[in-house]
């Protein structure tokens, strides 16, 4: 019953992601060991473009299956302890621990460029993320 109700205060319903919630309390503790350690990690955002055009043309069930397809298309593109998460509506995120500037830069470009495939010629819509992830090596703190 504990680990049921864990699940449900920690993952989004729609997409079976972490939620915003615990996105922010893991990305904290990795800040920490970011900051005691000296190690990397990278921060990546999505956003899909023109998901509002599906929503209103297609309905909410289709967008809702669109957000479903997107999330299982990125996710086979992470590592294991790589933290994705939908913040909300069409919004995501990733955290890279322990990841090198090099391998950094190539998560986005192949999570991007895989999503925007298999949706080619399906919809307007498009996914946006930075060329590169951030990093931070050390102080975390800014």
């Amino acid at each position: 019953m504990e680990a049921s109700l864990l699940h449900l205060a920690t993952s989004d319903p729609l997409t079976g992601l972490w939620n915003r919630r615990h996105f922010t309390e893991v990305v904290n503790g990795e800040l920490g060991r970011v900051r005691r350690h000296g190690v990397q990690a990278g921060l990546m955002l999505l956003d899909l473009d023109h998901f509002k055009r599906i929503n209103d043309t297609r309905g909410h069930a289709a967008g809702d299956e669109v957000l479903r397809h997107f999330a299982g298309i990125v996710s086979r593109h992470l590592r294991e302890a790589d933290v994705f998460a939908r913040l909300r509506g069409e919004e995501f995120a990733v955290l890279l621990p322990c990841i090198d500037d090099a391998a950094g830069a190539c998560v986005p470009r192949n999570a991007c460029g895989n999503t925007d495939r298999e949706y080619a010629g399906r919809s307007s819509m498009a996914c946006r993320c930075p060329s590169r992830s951030g990093h931070r090596r050390g102080d975390a703190g800014g």
